[in-house]
């Protein structure tokens, strides 16, 4: 992906050093969201560039909300439960997300009002009625949010772990101009990720979340965070971590913080770094060269300063 990176001389010597020197990367694959149309970057290859789009076999019902917007309480309650009957009484084998809105449109309606089959968490059946107004408002979102599930087999894909998880590979999801649907399809994947962590520990894989806070900031997104935890927590003995980047350590959600081991700072305001218990002696974190940082390494104490080589790829030095 992209070219070898143009820098100094400076740079190259540290490169040197470790045993390395500038290389493009290789077997890397793009994910865009269907709806992004277009992709921003005119020095990557189309070859490397998929298309995805959800599937109703792998959204759950409470994450179906996440896409929509101003629902109101009993909206958020009933649409989950209504969609899991959907899917475990009604549904067929080659069904899609359009079956699922003809049949929410289909339901017949009583005095204004309609009523739906719904299944909760733990399996109990119940009967909603819906309000006139409360149906509209959820049918227009329905129908809005169609847009992200079934496209096309011609113009997309649904995202498969099995592509994700091979060594050596790198996978980009570009999500951040689509953050309801960013924060769904991450969900997802670390959810399947989780499911197989015990039963391959092969293959090390590594999550970075860049602007963790842009998919981390919302109502819904923070259903995430306890899927996230799992994985700090135990993915260690399963070789799998996550970085999460962000320009300001506030961004960061409070609940990861306590799961998370490793704390790397580059230049930054003082009291940042030092909210987290990051210094190094001599060192002032407001002036640090770049690829310099202050860090606090799990089981490494001692370890405060590093220093990280310049990007292999990418990188031109104007």
């Amino acid at each position: 992906m992209g070219e070898p990176s143009q820098t100094t001389e400076q740079v190259e010597n540290e490169w040197k050093y470790i045993g390395s020197k500038a290389h493009s990367v290789e077997n890397t694959t793009i994910y865009l969201p269907y709806t992004k149309r277009e992709f921003d970057r005119s020095d990557i290859q189309n070859s490397i560039i998929k298309k995805i789009s959800l599937s109703v076999d792998d959204i759950e019902p409470e994450t179906l909300t996440a896409l929509m917007r101003n629902l109101s309480d009993i909206a958020e309650t009933v649409l989950p439960d209504v969609f899991r009957w959907w899917l475990e009484e009604e549904k067929g084998e080659s069904s899609k997300f359009g079956d699922f809105v003809e049949y929410f449109n289909s339901e017949s309606s009583e005095q204004g009002t309609k009523r739906f089959k719904g299944k909760t968490v733990a399996g109990d059946k119940i009967e909603y009625p819906i309000a006139t107004g409360t149906y509209n408002v959820l049918m227009r979102e329905i129908n809005q949010i169609s847009q992200y599930f079934d496209a096309p087999k011609s113009e997309a894909e649904t995202i498969n772990i099995d592509d994700l998880i091979q060594k050596g590979s790198l996978s980009i999801l570009h999500l951040t101009n689509d953050k309801e649907f960013g924060s769904i399809l991450l969900r997802h994947i670390i959810k399947k990720v989780i499911d197989y962590m015990p039963k391959d520990h092969s293959t090390p894989i590594l999550f970075i979340i860049d602007e963790t806070h842009i998919f981390y900031d919302s109502r819904t997104s923070q259903d995430a965070l306890n899927d996230l935890s799992v994985v700090c927590r135990t993915g260690r003995q399963y070789k799998t971590a996550i970085i999460f980047a962000s320009q300001s350590p506030r961004d960061i959600p409070q609940d990861l913080e306590s799961v998370v081991a490793t704390k790397i700072f580059f230049q930054s305001e003082r009291k940042d770094a030092s909210s987290f218990g990051l210094s190094a002696e001599g060192v002032d974190v407001e002036t640090l060269p770049k690829g310099a940082c202050v860090a606090k390494i799990y089981n490494q104490p001692y370890l405060r300063l590093l220093k990280f080589p310049m990007a292999f790829a990418g990188v031109k030095n104007d």
